[in-house]
Formats: C-alpha cells, structure tokens, sequence
C-alpha cells in the first residue's frame, strides 16, 4: 500500500474516467469531514463559553445562530497545525488526548468519591 494506490486500482479498473471521480469523490469527502469538525468544535467552543469555562465573547452567535467567533478560532488554528511537520502534529494530538484522558478519570474519581 502506498498513497495513490485506490486511484491507481480505479484506474486499471475502470480507466481515467473512473479514476477521476474516485479522486474528486474523496476530496469532497476530506472538505465535508474538515467541516464537520470545524463546526462542531465551534459549538464545542461556543457551549464552554456559556458554561463559564472560556471567555464569554466565544459565547456570543450571529444572527443566525453561528457561532462565528469560535468558528474563526478554530479556523486560525488549522493553518498552525498545517506548518507543523506531521510528527510534531501527532505529539500534539496524543499530548492533548492524554491530558483529556487525565482529566476525565480525575473527574470520574473525584464523582465517584463525592457522590458515591
């Protein structure tokens, strides 16, 4: 396996036509995920905010009801991350997920000896 290797199948499968629609497929498929979670962690964003957990001009939405500003916020951060080379955005990531992690049994113990 090796990148490309679908499209060379679709290729030799059904020739060019079909190769290119399985591109053009999965890139629409990339942009459709990459909105998906830019939305929802906006919300994500937008929700901690009117907890009190965040600033509360994260909290505020359009007139629409988007949250616009967590939107741009999550939206600054991608170009960050995309500088970075892979490895160091995967440091990141297991970084963030193990503080997560950290904090979610340090909240499972803490309910668990508070309201048993």
């Amino acid at each position: 396996w090796e990148d490309g290797y679908f499209s060379k199948v679709a290729s030799v499968v059904g020739g060019p036509p079909l190769q290119q629609w399985l591109i053009c497929a999965a890139t629409l498929s990339c942009v459709g995920m990459f909105e998906a979670k830019l939305c929802s962690s906006a919300y994500l964003l937008c929700g901690m905010a009117s907890r009190g957990f965040l600033p509360s001009w994260l909290a505020m939405r359009s007139a629409h009801g988007t949250p616009t500003r967590g939107i741009l916020l999550s939206a600054l951060a991608i170009p960050l991350l995309a500088s970075c080379s892979f490895s160091v955005v995967t440091e990141i990531i297991n970084c963030v997920y193990a503080v997560a992690t950290t904090i979610g049994f340090a909240a499972f113990l803490w309910l668990r000896w508070k309201r048993p």
